[in-house]
């Protein structure tokens, strides 16, 4: 691992430029690295995500090249991309809470290791969420945040009248979110669709939430909720 300090920075893309160069490191969500002209032409200021300071060789080499030809290899795109959400996600500090009538820690390893067997290195932590305004006439199960690589369940689940096998595939549902990324707006493309059919409770889950999903909107407000069984026309997933 290189520890590419500012002073050696300075120097290294100076070398390969010809010309001084004035580096900074910064800690923004959105910029990786930027390069722009100074003094007429005889410097370059160089902006510089914190990640590249402990960048390999090969990477501060390939960082080097895009400086001088603006050429972007896959592997420093790859490898910046990697850094900053592993960043990202070392800066977003959430209190997990995942005790409860169903424990969502262990949900979460029996759904792993029965559908993800050695597909994530690192898993999405989880937690229970908020709870719904009073009133409100939806729902959202469950959600993934990629920045902060952390799956949310709605407490609404979280009471005796829900099966655990529902929590299960609500569960399974939001780290396969986590595994497939959307395609061209679309949250759920076709190879997700593919991939959620082919659980084994797919049609009992969907067949579950069509006769209790108003219970669920409804209890969603309460300190105590209760599934009371109430039919309704909302889904789980959207189309």
């Amino acid at each position: 691992m290189t520890h590419l300090f500012q002073d050696d920075a300075q120097e290294t893309f100076g070398l390969a430029l010809g010309h001084r160069v004035r580096v900074e490191y910064g800690t923004s969500k959105r910029l990786l690295a930027s390069v722009r002209k100074e003094q007429g032409g005889t410097c370059s200021h160089v902006e510089l995500h914190a990640v590249f300071r402990h960048a390999p060789a090969e990477i501060v080499q390939a960082l080097t090249c895009w400086l001088v030809t603006g050429t972007l290899s896959d592997g420093l795109r790859a490898w910046a991309d990697d850094e900053l959400r592993k960043f990202v996600r070392s800066r977003t500090r959430v209190a997990c809470r995942t005790e409860g009538e169903h424990n969502l820690s262990d949900v979460a390893d029996r759904v792993l290791k029965l559908h993800f067997r050695k597909q994530f290195s690192d898993a999405p932590a989880m937690t229970w969420g908020q709870r719904s305004r009073p009133g409100w006439k939806t729902i959202r199960l469950g959600s993934y945040d990629s920045a902060g690589h952390l799956v949310r369940v709605h407490p609404a689940l979280d009471q005796p009248s829900v099966p655990v096998r529902f929590v299960e595939f609500v569960v399974f549902h939001e780290l396969l979110h986590a595994l497939i990324e959307p395609e061209g707006g679309v949250a759920h493309p076709p190879a997700f669709r593919i991939r959620e059919r082919e659980h084994p409770d797919y049609r009992w889950a969907t067949t579950w939430l069509s006769g209790h999903v108003r219970g669920l909107i409804e209890s969603g407000w309460k300190v105590a909720p209760s599934v009371h069984g109430l039919a309704s026309q909302c889904t789980l997933f959207p189309q």
